[in-house]
């Protein structure tokens, strides 16, 4: 099983993007958040209630659960901003993780990044300056980086879908497919 893995900030449009393309492609995502709410309840409550660590731990421990459960087949990742976004306590252990399979990283302008994280959390100027490094430092793993700045998803989607058909080219691009873990 090939993974490959999708990050980027909160609310860049990772998970619209991959909902287009596994309806276009029949290609399957896992979204960490949806692996965590569903053991968890609520993604959100849970990070705030157990910490960043171990909300972390629990990402992956969802996520790999979930992928252990399809069996085979390769799988596209849609990890939350909330399981990287303050990788600076954990970074080797988020490093080790997204080594496992290959990295797509969303990008958008970074003035815009760094508005939304002082409007949704509150951050003051240096927190938002420390959050985009630990955001860069992840991306600089990456092996493709799509760049959907001042796009909607519809023209980025062509570039997302050129990246996961050059890092996962089994996943059936050619149209949709049933999913046959279910």
């Amino acid at each position: 099983m090939a993974l490959l893995f999708v990050v980027g900030p909160s609310n860049v449009g990772k998970s619209t993007l991959l909902g287009m393309l596994m309806a276009t492609t029949g290609c399957r995502v896992i979204t960490s958040d949806d692996s965590v709410s569903k053991r968890h309840g609520s993604a959100g409550k849970h990070l705030p209630a157990v910490g960043n660590k171990r909300f972390f731990e629990d990402t992956v421990d969802c996520v790999r659960k979930d992928t252990d459960a399809l069996a085979n087949g390769d799988v596209i990742i849609d990890v939350g901003a909330g399981a990287l976004q303050y990788a600076k306590e954990n970074f080797a252990a988020v490093e080790e993780w997204l080594k496992t399979g290959k990295i797509i990283a969303i990008l958008d302008d970074p003035v815009e990044i760094a508005k939304r994280d002082k409007l949704n959390r509150s951050l003051d100027d240096y927190s938002a300056i420390e959050l985009s490094n630990i955001r860069n430092a992840i991306y600089g793993l990456a092996d493709r980086l799509v760049n959907v700045q001042g796009r909607t998803a519809e023209a980025a989607f062509p570039d997302l879908k050129e990246a996961v058909t050059a890092l996962l080219p089994s996943c059936g691009l050619d149209g949709p497919k049933p999913d046959k873990a279910g």
